[in-house]
């Protein structure tokens, strides 16, 4: 009686209040759809039990096991318009793009878990804008037929279509396919290590035998050496930029350095090499704001009596810059962890040297003493003398 009598003394606030709570409804139905959609979206598909796997691939619904997979993207060439671009791709549950550029030169690695039902890679040629990204032309590449039975392929330029199945930019990928799991515990520098070590034997057809558990500190940093090796640009004299080969080396036992080469054939070849950088004597790497393809790498030298700052400005080649500012930031971290323990287990062999030293003297010491005390009792003393001498009698 009450809300009856509200409605015919207030006609409008009813009607607002009647909005209002359709509109709350509506709200509360679109949270539970969408809520539903996610569940149903993120469910395992049936095949991702293996036993359920195993009898969709021998019934022939599906063709491919679940594996890991490092898209390459190197470049775009023929891109259709201005701004910076970038490649979006997706593939079942997975979603990666890599970072924008208007002259498409991405050099960047992305990780993918194609599971068994997956069956299409999707990529999209997109334009980054202020409000929203544009999408230009699209590729869809099928799993089986374009990457498993072409043994992945390596550095081909794929053709995008845009409207009216028109040619509109290229891009130079790159697919390998990863064996086995890369442990998530372990540190970045070592994932990508342990990446490029698996794309390195997968292109060569090699075997790989990695166990993280067997090695030692020093095997590890040699590990990690393979992330900040590599071609780059350095920046000569009056602004000019020459290619060369970037290496971090065990130069001696334990002392590690960045040295660089006109080229890697002249790095393997064993010749001199054109300098080098302490890695003790690094004290910064940094990014260049005005150009996201170059960063700096500082140390300081020894001229003469005095301690002068000198630096390397490097641009990226195969890879993104932040690959090899971060590499560079975590192998010279782990770098001085492992000399810092190498010092401190030699002081402990030292000690222990010291102190075995010590036993033996003075056990030698010892067994003189016992040599001298057992000679004494055995040589003829002044006591035996007279009591001898008392028997004779």
């Amino acid at each position: 009686m009450a809300t009856l009598a509200f409605r015919m003394a207030c006609p409008c606030l009813a009607a607002v209040g009647d909005a209002v709570g359709s509109v709350g409804c509506l709200i509360a139905a679109a949270a539970v759809f969408a809520l539903l959609w996610t569940l149903i979206a993120n469910m395992p598909h049936p095949s991702e039990c293996r036993c359920i796997g195993d009898l969709y691939i021998k019934a022939g619904w599906h063709k491919h096991y679940p594996f890991n997979m490092v898209v390459e993207v190197h470049h775009g060439e023929q891109y259709p318009t201005k701004g910076s671009h970038f490649l979006l791709f997706r593939c079942g549950r997975n979603s990666e793009r890599t970072t924008a550029d208007p002259k498409c030169q991405w050099h960047q690695r992305l990780k993918f878990h194609v599971r068994q039902c997956d069956k299409k890679l999707k990529i999209f040629f997109m334009t980054a804008g202020t409000i929203k990204n544009t999408e230009v032309p699209s590729l869809e590449l099928d799993i089986d037929d374009d990457l498993c039975e072409q043994n992945f392929p390596k550095q081909r330029a794929y053709q995008f279509k845009g409207k009216d199945n028109r040619n509109a930019g290229k891009a130079k990928l790159s697919f390998i396919k990863i064996e086995g799991e890369i442990p998530s515990e372990a540190t970045p520098l070592m994932q990508q290590a342990m990446l490029r070590a698996q794309i390195d034997a997968g292109e060569s057809d090699e075997p790989l035998n990695l166990d993280l558990e067997k090695m030692t500190e020093t095997d590890k940093l040699r590990l990690c050496a393979r992330c900040i090796t590599g071609p780059l640009e350095k920046m000569a004299a009056f602004g000019s930029w020459r290619p060369v080969f970037v290496k971090a080396q065990e130069a001696k036992a334990a002392k590690w350095e960045l040295a660089y080469w006109d080229s890697q054939e002249s790095c393997r070849q064993g010749q001199e090499k054109l300098g080098s950088i302490p890695f003790i004597a690094v004290s910064k790497v940094v990014v260049d704001p005005s150009d996201r393809h170059s960063f700096f790498i500082q140390y300081h030298e020894k001229s003469g009596n005095q301690v002068v700052v000198r630096d390397w400005c490097l641009k990226r080649v195969d890879r993104d810059r932040d690959l090899w500012v971060d590499g560079l930031y975590e192998f010279i971290d782990t770098y001085r962890n492992v000399r810092d323990k190498l010092k401190e287990e030699k002081k402990e062999e030292k000690a222990q040297k010291k102190l075995q030293k010590k036993a033996k003297k003075k056990k030698k010491g010892s067994a003189a003493a016992a040599a001298a005390s057992a000679a004494d009792e055995s040589a003829p003393g002044e006591t035996e003398g007279p009591a001898t001498e008392g028997l004779l009698d």
